[in-house]
């Protein structure tokens, strides 16, 4: 059976089948698309990172590797996100996410990445592959946030000025260095609420992101700027969104962890990890964060 299918990238007219196909494995419904919530992953210069299996016509497996810098205190690291593991119901079991893995990891080794991250609550079956759980993630309720003292001079308003933001995100000491066209292709991401806090001067001040699509719905995954201006902004935007969580980094300088209570927080892994480095272990990433693909 294995012999008779066929491997390759995805062409560029093959991406909308591409992206139904995964919105059908992962059980996306409109609004919902999984090609509107990793656009970056479609994007016309990353389709050729990817690996799809067609059986005739028909795409039966798929996966994709986006490479990123990682910034961390220590040091940088090349990486490849993996993501788009999907595998067409009628042929699971007969190895071929498996496979698909093994092909973007020569990919990834012939690039002389350090590593390949991934998120999935899969454990057990990338387990079998060499990866490994690594870094910590925290989900925390907002519900006993302070009013700030006083309000900084400003206000909100939905969407981002890109190009101030990018600035502020470049403040964060973990991060994705984010490239010139991995900053457009999460432009079109239109599935994802942006506000951020402008001073009488047109300047911005703090930024938010948050209801990336169906995974991230009601979560905060992105967040920058002043520390005073960040909590004028997050309290405003919860006196309409009361339910709102933050996701943050226990390791991280996070200004809005410090004001919080103890309180309900939800506490996670942060990935998965594969070294393909010998200088590069999961102990690396192990007190690290990143902002990633848009938000991990």
């Amino acid at each position: 059976m294995m012999s008779e299918l066929v491997f390759r990238p995805c062409s560029p007219n093959e991406s909308k089948s591409w992206a139904e196909f995964l919105d059908r494995n992962f059980g996306y419904t409109p609004p919902n698309s999984y090609a509107v919530d990793f656009a970056p992953l479609f994007d016309s210069s990353a389709l050729p990172r990817s690996c799809l299996v067609f059986d005739a016509n028909k795409i039966v497996s798929s996966a994709t590797l986006y490479p990123v810098t990682v910034v961390t205190p220590a040091r940088q690291l090349q990486l490849a996100i993996i993501g788009a593991v999907a595998t067409d119901e009628g042929f699971r079991g007969q190895g071929l996410s498996t496979h698909v893995l093994a092909e973007l990891e020569i990919a990834a080794r012939a690039s002389q990445l350090d590593g390949i991250i991934l998120w999935s609550d899969k454990t057990e079956f990338y387990a079998k592959s060499g990866y490994t759980p690594v870094g910590k993630q925290l989900i925390i309720s907002l519900e006993q946030l302070p009013k700030p003292s006083s309000m900084v001079e400003g206000t909100p308003v939905y969407g981002w000025d890109w190009a101030q933001v990018r600035i502020l995100y470049t403040r964060h000491r973990m991060r994705v260095a984010r490239t010139e066209s991995h900053w457009k292709s999460i432009e079109e991401i239109k599935s994802c609420t942006r506000v951020q806090w402008i001073d009488n001067n047109g300047r911005v001040l703090a930024y938010l992101g948050f209801d990336r699509g169906r995974d991230l719905n009601g979560i905060i995954h992105e967040w920058g700027g002043d520390k005073n201006a960040l909590h004028c902004l997050l309290w405003t935007v919860l006196q309409s969104r009361p339910n709102l969580m933050w996701l943050t980094h226990p390791n991280l300088r996070d200004p809005i962890l410090s004001i919080l209570p103890d309180g309900r927080a939800i506490d996670g892994t942060l990935a998965l990890f594969k070294s393909l480095n010998p200088q590069v272990t999961a102990t690396d990433l192990d007190t690290a964060w990143f902002w990633g693909l848009d938000s991990l």
